[in-house]
C-alpha cells in the first residue's frame, strides 16, 4: 500500500494544469495526482465521468484530496458528491 495520498487538483480554466507544472519546475516530476480543467462549454455529465476516469487511475488506498479553485464553484460541486467517501477529503 502506497502511503503517498492522492491529489485532484480542479479548477476553472487552465489553472489546475499551470499550476500543477509551475510547482514541477521547482520540486520536480510529480504522481499520483491528477487536473481537471472546467470550461463553459464543458457538459456536467461528461466532466462527472472524466472525474471518476481520473480517480481511478489513481492509487487512493491512503487517501484522496480534492483542491479547487473556489469554493461552492463548479469544480467543488462535481467532488463533494464524493466527499462522503472514506479517505477521501476536500
Amino acid at each position: 500500500m502506497s502511503k503517498e495520498i492522492a491529489l485532484v487538483l480542479m479548477s476553472h480554466g487552465n489553472f489546475a494544469k499551470a499550476a500543477i507544472e509551475s510547482a514541477e519546475l521547482i520540486v520536480g516530476k510529480q504522481t499520483n495526482f491528477e487536473t481537471l480543467s472546467i470550461f463553459t462549454v464543458d457538459n456536467v455529465s461528461h466532466l462527472k465521468q472524466e472525474l471518476q476516469e481520473k480517480i481511478a487511475s489513481l492509487d487512493t488506498q491512503s487517501g484522496l484530496i480534492f483542491l479547487t479553485d473556489i469554493l461552492g464553484g463548479t469544480p467543488m460541486n462535481l467532488a463533494s458528491h464524493l466527499l462522503t467517501k472514506e479517505n477521501i477529503w476536500g
